[in-house]
């Protein structure tokens, strides 16, 4: 059976910055993408040398004989491998997994130190929710309108469709709030 992180291997690719390992790491990829395991025997080359991008890659796929359960554990274990080397995909992930209670207890305030470490590192997808938590001062965070536009703005400016809608909402609620 062949299974897969419900995280998009397209946040990785924006991300990754292996340039020298760049085409072993895209071939890789492209096999687990169409179910070919061999991927991963590419992937564990980066993987000896280091590469927390290859980490989080292969926590994305599953290997040929794994369990569903199975997956699962080697998935978790290898994005906290990943955020030990400071990863942002993998801090992000887990914070996502601690937002929502998935695979951990749900945790918003460890939910939001990793979204904070993550878009400290530059993760649009994090600068997002990050900027929104710390906008509305949710999850643990405290409120600071000006540091939430400045993460919001700096994820539009690395293409968060997401935060740029945000802001727009935004706008128009203070619009509505003036008249």
């Amino acid at each position: 059976m062949f299974y897969k992180s419900p995280f998009d291997d397209a946040l990785l690719m924006k991300q990754v910055n292996i340039s020298p390992d760049k085409d072993i790491f895209l071939k890789a990829l492209e096999l687990l993408d169409h179910g070919i395991f061999e991927g991963h025997k590419l992937l564990d080359e980066l993987i000896a040398n280091s590469n927390s991008d290859a980490l989080v890659a292969s926590a994305l796929f599953s290997l040929e004989t794994e369990t569903k359960e199975e997956f699962d554990q080697r998935h978790i274990h290898l994005l906290i491998n990943a955020s030990e080397q400071n990863n942002p995909l993998a801090l992000y992930s887990l914070g996502v997994y601690f937002d929502i209670g998935e695979f951990f207890q749900e945790d918003k305030k460890q939910a939001m130190k990793l979204f904070k470490q993550s878009a400290e590192l530059n993760m649009p997808q994090a600068m997002y929710v990050y900027g929104v938590m710390i906008y509305y001062g949710t999850g643990g965070a405290i409120q600071d309108k000006k540091l939430a536009l400045k993460y919001l703005n700096d994820a539009v400016s690395m293409d968060s469709e997401q935060a740029k809608d945000f802001l727009e909402f935004i706008k128009e609620e203070l619009n509505l709030c003036q008249h």
